[in-house]
């Protein structure tokens, strides 16, 4: 819980930054949107699991919120016209999250930590490559982590060990989280660098076509960049 808290501070924390406010932009999000989506996912990990009948758990930060993200990012997609390649990405992230953690042990909090590192990192990776965008990365992010949970669980309590199904526990929602800040981070690079080449290209054809008096020099980018924010970013 302690380290989902930390992430979420600091997703916080950048929106009082122009950087990390435009990462929100560009998921469609205000300032003001994006508070209330951190703060809700902040309230959702401090509520107590859901419990059915002392063998089935279900975390509301860890897996209701993800899944309800997913849906929501799944309307951006299909008014966008880019399911296939959100779904895509998706999968890739299901296929990594249920593979690592069948092969890393979370049995301390050490472990955990580690854990949740390794998953998100390479998801974030993997989500942001094959999607190309924000909204196509977050959903991979959401839905793809909470989905190999699911099926993660479904492993260990038919066939490893038997144990009380808990769907969105620590390692999950700190993974679903480090990905989510992760893709962003690429995304924002991405940008950052596409603007800085789109000004060079600007004003190189400022030199070599000095008739072009009233064109603008700087070639600055406007906040349209972050309008379109289902455009590919590369």
């Amino acid at each position: 819980m302690t380290m989902g808290l930390i992430l979420l501070g600091i997703m916080m924390l950048a929106l009082f930054f122009e950087v990390g406010r435009a990462a929100f932009r560009g998921l469609g999000l205000s300032t003001i949107g994006a508070f209330m989506v951190i703060l809700a996912f902040a309230i959702g990990i401090i509520v107590p699991s859901i419990s059915f009948g002392g063998v089935f758990y279900m975390n509301v930060g860890g897996f209701i919120l993800p899944i309800i993200a997913m849906f929501v990012l799944l309307a951006v997609l299909i008014r966008n016209n880019a399911v296939l390649r959100g779904v895509a990405a998706m999968l890739a992230v299901v296929a990594a999250t249920v593979g690592l953690l069948l092969i890393m042990p979370v049995n301390n909090a050490g472990m955990i930590v580690l854990t949740s590192f390794v998953i998100g990192l390479i998801s974030g990776a993997l989500a942001f490559i094959i999607g190309r965008t924000r909204v196509a990365s977050l959903f991979a992010v959401t839905g793809g982590i909470a989905v190999g949970d699911v099926i993660y669980c479904l492993l260990d309590y038919f066939v490893i060990s038997g144990g009380a199904f808990t769907l969105g526990r620590a390692v999950v929602y700190n993974s679903v989280f480090v990905a989510a800040l992760f893709a962003l981070c690429i995304a924002e690079i991405v940008v950052m660098t596409g603007k800085s080449m789109g000004e060079h290209r600007t004003e190189k054809r400022n030199l070599n076509f000095e008739a072009s008096e009233d064109r603008s020099f700087n070639g600055k980018s406007s906040d349209d960049d972050y309008d379109r924010f289902d455009d590919e970013l590369f």
